[in-house]
């Protein structure tokens, strides 16, 4: 009997290793948000994609480590999962890392109704998709500047505060500045 019970502390140790192992090497953050909307769970890689300390973490509201408002929308989101108005969400959010710069993550949640001791919660996945983004909205604004060469009549001054003022959404900065030089032949680069 006593055997039996070694045998099986032992292979609930081997699993919770492995359990641990697959955790930490997956890119992704695995997380699980508990009815208050507070982080329940964060997988190690949360620590080196969000700057912030996963123990620290813990307990928290989840909407407090995203721009205000993704933070609204997640929270919305969130309510329509444990409400059961929905069974899952994916959407793309900006994380507010620790640094407080802004990362463009994709954040897939869905809602777990098993665990009827504890309640509610809901588990998911936060995926790093900042550098993807940035290109798709720049490859956007360029397509968008083409067609407002194209198709109108704008000056240089108006094309480039157009460009400006995207970019300084895009890469979540206060300022982009754009110097305009000449080529010998006085053409516009």
């Amino acid at each position: 009997m006593c055997e039996n019970a070694i045998k099986n502390k032992q292979s609930v140790s081997d699993s919770e290793r492995r359990y641990r192992q697959l955790v930490s090497s997956i890119s992704d953050v695995v997380i699980q948000i508990n009815d208050d909307k507070q982080w329940q769970f964060l997988s190690p890689v949360w620590e080196k994609i969000s700057g912030h300390d996963v123990d620290h973490s813990l307990n928290q509201s989840v909407v407090n480590f995203f721009h205000p408002v993704d933070g609204e929308n997640i929270s919305r989101e969130l309510t329509s999962l444990f409400d059961n108005k929905q069974q899952s969400w994916t959407g793309e959010v900006r994380l507010q890392r620790a640094d407080k710069r802004i990362l463009w993550v994709e954040m897939s949640l869905y809602i777990n109704k098993d665990d009827v001791q504890s309640g509610k919660s809901v588990s998911g996945i936060i995926k790093n998709i900042h550098i993807d983004r940035l290109s798709r909205d720049v490859n956007q604004l360029i397509r968008t500047a083409e067609q407002a060469v194209l198709t109108s009549n704008c000056s240089v001054a108006e094309l480039l505060e157009l460009i400006t003022q995207e970019l300084v959404y895009i890469l979540g900065v206060t300022l982009v500045w754009v110097k305009i030089c000449k080529d010998n032949r006085g053409q516009i680069l």
